[in-house]
């Protein structure tokens, strides 16, 4: 069981198991710029048993997530609340992200004999 969405809000969950689902999809939002989590969509799910089967929804909240700013991230979850799966979508790609500057400083050399790179990590 899986799901994912796109831009302009349309989502899908889907299940190639021999066995029903029953659960529920949970999409979500994260900024970037304070790490603040805002739930977009919560609906239950049904799905048959077999290969293929795929339920759809469409979330206006979805739509409007600007993919600079945020990334969204699909759950999908049992009836137990067990989650099955997580699907984390950019809207953007990394370029078009506006990111904190990293404060961290990375080297790395090869050591003296050669056999492998020793790197050093300033946070």
């Amino acid at each position: 069981v899986m799901a994912s969405c796109g831009e302009g809000g349309l989502c899908y969950v889907k299940s190639d198991a021999a066995h029903p689902f029953s659960g529920q999809l949970l999409v979500q939002a994260t900024a970037f710029d304070d790490g603040a989590v805002a739930e977009l969509m919560r609906e239950d799910v049904l799905l048959p048993a077999g290969a293929g089967a795929i339920a759809w929804f469409r979330s206006d909240a979805i739509g409007a997530v600007d993919g600079t700013t945020h990334i969204v991230e699909a759950v999908v979850l049992d009836e137990r609340g067990v989650v099955m799966s997580r699907n984390l979508i950019p809207f953007a790609t990394m370029e078009k992200m506006k990111l904190k500057k990293a404060g961290a400083e990375v080297t790395a050399a090869k050591s003296e004999d050669g056999t492998c790179f020793v790197v050093d990590v300033r946070v």
